[in-house]
């Protein structure tokens, strides 16, 4: 083998297709005839049958393509032996080291598809909702695995590094009681991967409405002889924004005045 033949260290993509050309190995025989024929084969490392050379040319190709994220197929080392034709043949070797490296093949995966959470419409601007989490298996190479969350919302928003949701203003659930957000996370890659994942807010009542009467004031005629327990034809009405038993009226009568 050649000076430069004899031991190599190469990288491969982990996607490269079958064919894609790895590197090459040259030898010399200095006989004549089939004596002097060099023959090259793969002699020990590509047991998982990644790898095919060219017995004439000494090509070395990919033959099944790798995956970087199997951590039994992120490195091989061959050894390749030329052999001549004479009887009895001579032999002589060479080595590769082939380190596949990654490549942005893998999107960011949520821990869940879908969060729910509740919060009161009176919590303050900052307040935490939830936490999102991704991971990404790809390498941190070119910062293929680095995650970045966004979301688009006037009332929420999360910290890009930690997942952590938070309110950026005052919730008022009489508005909007209940929000459906798409939270995304993206790589670091190039081409960039994301995924997306669904929170859903629900906002909880306070007691922050008082009745309201429609209309605000009544009035009756009644004969001066009306008897005691007589039903006065007024009906009455009030209404609360509020939810649930917040928003549950009773009536009662604090007190009466007598008009001569």
């Amino acid at each position: 083998f050649s000076s430069s033949s004899a031991r190599q260290s190469v990288s491969v993509p982990e996607n490269s297709p079958t064919g894609f050309y790895i590197t090459g190995f040259t030898a010399t025989d200095s006989d004549t005839g089939s004596n002097g024929t060099v023959k090259y084969s793969i002699v020990s490392g590509n047991e998982q049958a990644k790898f095919t050379l060219d017995d004439n040319f000494g090509n070395l190709t990919v033959l099944n393509e790798m995956d970087y994220e199997k951590k039994n197929e992120r490195s091989y080392t061959l050894l390749i032996q030329a052999t001549d034709g004479g009887m009895p043949p001579k032999q002589s070797t060479a080595t590769v080291t082939i380190t596949v490296t990654d490549m942005n093949d893998n999107s960011p995966v949520f821990k869940q598809t879908t969060y729910s959470s509740q919060v009161y419409e009176n919590v303050p601007q900052g307040q935490v909702i939830d936490t999102v989490t991704a991971t990404d298996l790809d390498s941190a190479a070119n910062d293929n695995n680095k995650i970045q969350f966004s979301l688009a919302s006037n009332e929420f928003d999360v910290n890009p590094s930690t997942g952590v949701v938070f309110t950026k203003t005052l919730l008022n659930r009489e508005n909007e009681a209940s929000y459906n957000l798409s939270v995304v996370a993206s790589d670091g890659g190039n081409p960039q991967r994301s995924s997306t994942a669904t929170l859903l807010v629900t906002i909880l009542d306070i007691n922050d409405h008082a009745p309201t009467f429609s209309p605000s004031s009544y009035s009756a005629i009644l004969p001066e002889n009306t008897v005691l327990g007589h039903v006065v034809n007024v009906s009455i009405s009030a209404t609360d924004s509020d939810a649930g038993s917040n928003g549950q009226i009773t009536f009662s009568l604090d007190a009466a005045s007598n008009s001569d």
